[in-house]
């Protein structure tokens, strides 16, 4: 993370100071610089995010082993407590009655055998309660030992997690700085290459790809008409159902100008696509190489990104519940056969991206 703020003044020597509306002077190689130090910015944002997800795991974990920690310290105070009570009823019983010296009760027994089998027995008992009592003293003090070790690893993960997010908060302060000035260069172009075409530029310029012809890229009305599922059980849940995992995060190929940014799940065409969390559509049409897809926002920063759909089934800004049917798996955008394309991210655009099965399972998806 130190190399952040090299980075970031690299960024600002590169972009300089804020275009006025009217510049028509920004050139190819500051819009390469500008992108690269945003891409930069993106995959620090991901390692980040994830080193938060992986901190904030541990200390749970970690607050769980204190918990059941002082659980069982406490059971074995009860347990204690229970012998010493029972203990004690027994000793003021025999206080209350009347002891003969043990010779004379001897002397008077009319089973002299049966009665010295007896004191065996009650000094057999004495000795069993008396090596229990130190057996739960020790175990308590190993309990409460364990529990105060656990309590201040789960501080120390704490810490972590608690330093981890601010250095993701400061990447993203950055990230935000570095693609406001992008877009202020990229207005500049857009500008410039309008007024050189005396502007006729083609309005929708800078839309990202193209779609299939016959494919809409607006939600059909019937599907946007009925009332939607209700929320599932989970928070969370995976997209589709009777899936299999094909290409995985970070692979490698020919398909993938870098490597694969998400996780494939193979289904037929038409397969329902369904919201992994509740949250806001925030992207609902083409988008280049993900064909038709959907971006959604969910509480706590992350997004998630279904590609390749062959129908869309939400619209922009709507919301939408954990297990909400947002469209239908396909084979549109940059894609060899029908599946769908998952994405896990901590911004809404490409070079964002965590492990989706990793995060899923975190979040207690099975898959």
């Amino acid at each position: 993370m130190a190399a952040l703020p090299r980075v970031l003044a690299a960024a600002l020597l590169v972009l300089g100071p804020a275009l006025p509306a009217h510049a028509s002077t920004a050139d190819d190689s500051s819009d390469a610089a500008a992108t690269a130090t945003v891409q930069t910015l993106y995959r620090q944002a991901a390692t980040a995010a994830e080193a938060v997800r992986t901190a904030t795991a541990a200390a749970t974990t970690q607050r769980r082993t204190t918990a059941r920690l002082a659980t069982a310290e406490a059971g074995e105070r009860r347990r204690q407590a229970g012998i010493r009570l029972v203990v004690g009823r027994l000793a003021r019983a025999q206080y209350r009655e009347p002891v003969l010296p043990p010779a004379v009760q001897l002397l008077l027994s009319r089973d002299p055998a049966g009665y010295l089998d007896a004191v065996s027995d009650a000094h057999s008992a004495e000795t069993g309660v008396a090596a229990t009592l130190d057996a739960l003293d020790a175990s308590r003090a190993r309990l409460a030992r364990d529990r105060r070790d656990s309590a201040a690893a789960q501080q120390a993960l704490a810490a972590t997690a608690a330093r981890r997010t601010a250095l993701l908060a400061d990447v993203n302060r950055r990230l935000d700085a570095a693609r406001a000035l992008l877009a202020r260069l990229q207005a500049a172009q857009r500008a410039a290459v309008r007024k050189a075409l005396g502007g006729s530029a083609a309005e929708g310029e800078g839309q990202g790809g193209s779609c299939p012809p016959g494919v809409s890229t607006v939600p059909h009305p019937e599907d946007l008409a009925g009332e939607h599922p209700g929320r599932a059980a989970a928070p969370w849940i995976a997209p589709v159902t009777r899936y299999s995992l094909s290409a995985g995060f970070n692979q490698a190929g020919s398909h993938w100008a870098h490597r694969h940014s998400g996780q494939d799940f193979a289904v037929p065409t038409g397969t329902p696509v369904h919201a992994a969390g509740t949250g806001t559509v925030i992207v609902s049409g083409c988008g280049g190489a993900y064909g038709l897809n959907v971006v959604i926002k969910h509480p706590g920063g992350w997004y998630t990104q279904y590609g390749h759909l062959s129908r869309l089934q939400v619209r922009p800004g709507e919301q939408v519940v954990t297990g909400q049917q947002i469209g239908l798996s396909g084979s549109t955008g940059n894609s060899t056969g029908p599946h769908l394309h998952f994405e896990v991210r901590v911004t809404p655009v490409y070079g964002s991206e965590v492990e989706p099965l990793s995060w899923l399972r975190e979040h207690g998806v099975h898959v």
